[in-house]
């Protein structure tokens, strides 16, 4: 039986959405305000044996009969990290397997892990980069460039203060959101040129962030604020548009997307009078 209690936090990507399509820098951190571990309880999860089968069949080294066995004695996975929104839900359980249900090699590297990590995750979401679980996972920093991934020794706690989430109250399903984006970025040229501009200031900020470079971060957020804004409106809810105009016409504070938007939560860059957040400083 698992019994190590061993937990595995959420995750937050804080720059990259949509521009990491492109071949654009992210940069992605551990979420500690939510977590997930291994409990025992008499119910027998389906979906954890859904699970092991599509694992039975990618070459990841799966202990599947473990697995098994272990759910028919009632394994569950206990979360408190909200599904559809963005904070690794899915891939905080795919972490988790990996770490006490598959066989590791000695040493694997970090494009690898991610690869295997990410054929593992493929299950939710049909196709995975697999930087959720590996953030999860190893618990560090990641900044990825072109889809490789490097595990950056910066702290998170440091980076996010001053940030806050925004909860619009939805939940959200991603695949769709990306199809769209992806639709209108090979039919608009204006739009591509509006996102690649997104992407340059993404690549900007988290390369003076990842090497500790000055940077007035105030006014890069509220430029790429204002820019998102303007190419992403249709996948901002309309009262959380409303909270981010406001944001950016008082500069009283700035609210970009938190991965792919349409619900789920948002990032707020300052903090808002008279609306409730959730601080990510003591992260």
């Amino acid at each position: 039986m698992i019994g190590k209690a061993i937990k595995y936090h959420g995750k937050i990507l804080l720059f990259g959405e949509y521009t990491v399509v492109m071949g654009g820098s992210s940069l992605a951190m551990p979420l500690d305000r939510f977590s997930a571990s291994w409990t025992y309880n008499e119910k027998v999860d389906s979906q954890l044996i859904a699970l092991g089968e599509h694992l039975q069949h990618i070459p990841v080294n799966f202990k599947y009969h473990m697995f098994r066995e272990a759910i028919h004695k009632g394994l569950n996975f206990q979360s408190d990290i909200p599904q559809g929104y963005g904070c690794g839900s899915s891939g905080a359980l795919i972490a988790a397997i990996y770490g006490d249900f598959c066989e590791h090699a000695q040493s694997i590297s970090l494009k690898d892990l991610q690869f295997t990590l990410g054929m593992m995750e493929s299950f939710f979401h049909g196709k995975s980069s697999g930087i959720d679980p590996l953030v999860i996972y190893l618990n560090k920093v990641i900044s990825t460039q072109k889809g490789k991934a490097k595990i950056i020794e910066v702290s998170a706690k440091t980076i996010m203060q001053n940030w806050y989430l925004l909860d619009s109250g939805i939940s959200r399903f991603t695949s769709h959101l990306f199809n769209e984006f992806k639709h209108r970025l090979n039919i608009d040229a204006v739009y591509k040129r509006n996102v690649t501009q997104i992407q340059d200031l993404n690549d900007t900020i988290i390369n003076q962030l990842c090497t500790n470079q000055n940077l007035d971060l105030t006014l890069a957020i509220r430029e790429l604020s204002q820019k998102q804004l303007t190419c992403f409106s249709e996948f901002i809810p309309e009262h959380v548009f409303n909270i981010w105009k406001y944001g950016l016409e008082s500069k009283e504070y700035a609210v970009k997307l938190c991965g792919a938007g349409g619900g789920g939560y948002f990032l707020v860059y300052g903090k808002i009078k008279d609306v409730e957040t959730i601080s990510l400083s003591g992260i």
